[in-house]
């Protein structure tokens, strides 16, 4: 990580530290010696996928670095109920400050490289990635996306500073105050204005938006809330189009409306990346536990 990035997990870390102690931990400190060494462990309950043991270790770090850490499982592995993930020896108060910070990062990322395993699986055989959106909890989009690439997954824009994505609200907005303004004017705009390396990708609900669209050569397209046979199309006129007028072909991506139960029949119509903003806001945390040993 570089520094920015480290500087943003400490920051992050003490003010989930500060969330849950505050002033102090008045139950350990009232009936445990200050001076009590204790080896303690982290369970999985439930089977999934990992995610979160270098957020503990960190956490660990920055409260009290006399705790000693050894992590028994990696980021991304398989995990089976019963299984030792992190192994601890330090000062009880601190251990017990800690833990349920820990845990709490443990399950939520866990849940969510559960659930985006879950639909890579399904994706994989067709060659076709699954992206996760900025529907993350506020704060965590750092943690979260760390979680859907330990779950076989890929990360999307970080935010709205590092690519342009036209969407519906801009081209409304747009239309208002500039009636011959059209998503082609507005994807040749910002691939005027934007810096070189900035990716341009554009929002089409229908095959004529579609149409009209890639004659402006953006470097993605989002086909929203499609049916898996109007993706097909879709693909069929990217083809045509990249054949016939020789322009560059754009990246297809897909989203809205996908499932578990249908992500498999999106992924089979030839587009090359499915984004899904369940990934991050509908994963249910994986349980674990502190055990003192």
């Amino acid at each position: 990580m570089n520094n920015k990035v480290v500087r943003t997990v400490k920051m992050l870390l003490r003010h989930a530290i500060k969330e849950d102690v505050e002033g102090g931990d008045v139950t350990t400190n009232t009936v445990l010696k200050k001076n009590a060494i204790v080896r303690a462990r982290i369970i999985a309950k439930q089977s999934g996928v990992l995610c979160g043991t270098t957020v503990v270790v960190r956490l660990a770090r920055l409260v009290d670095k006399k705790i000693k850490v050894v992590i028994k499982k990696q980021d991304g592995s398989k995990l089976r109920s019963g299984d030792t993930i992190i192994s601890f020896k330090g000062p009880a108060r601190s251990i017990l400050k800690i833990e349920r910070v820990a845990l709490n990062y443990l399950g939520r990322l866990s849940g969510i490289a559960t659930l985006t395993a879950d639909y890579a699986k399904k994706t994989k055989r067709y060659g076709v990635d699954v992206f996760d959106t900025r529907k993350t909890t506020p704060n965590l989009r750092l943690f979260e996306r760390c979680a859907v690439r330990a779950g076989g997954g890929c990360n999307h824009r970080f935010g709205l500073f590092d690519q342009v994505l036209i969407k519906d609200n801009h081209i409304a907005i747009a239309r208002k105050y500039e009636k011959e303004t059209s998503l082609a004017v507005m994807v040749k705009r910002a691939k005027n204005k934007a810096k070189k390396e900035v990716l341009v990708e554009v929002e089409v609900d229908t095959l004529a938006q579609l149409r009209h669209v890639l004659k402006a050569s953006p470097d993605i397209i989002l086909l929203d809330n499609m049916e898996p046979a109007m993706l097909k199309k879709a693909v069929t006129i990217v083809r045509a189009a990249v054949k016939k007028e020789r322009i560059k072909r754009p990246i297809l991506e897909a989203s809205g409306g996908v499932t578990l139960n249908n992500v498999t029949s999106v992924a089979r119509t030839g587009i090359d990346r499915i984004s899904i903003g369940a990934l991050t806001h509908s994963a249910t945390g994986i349980n674990f536990s502190l055990e003192i040993i």
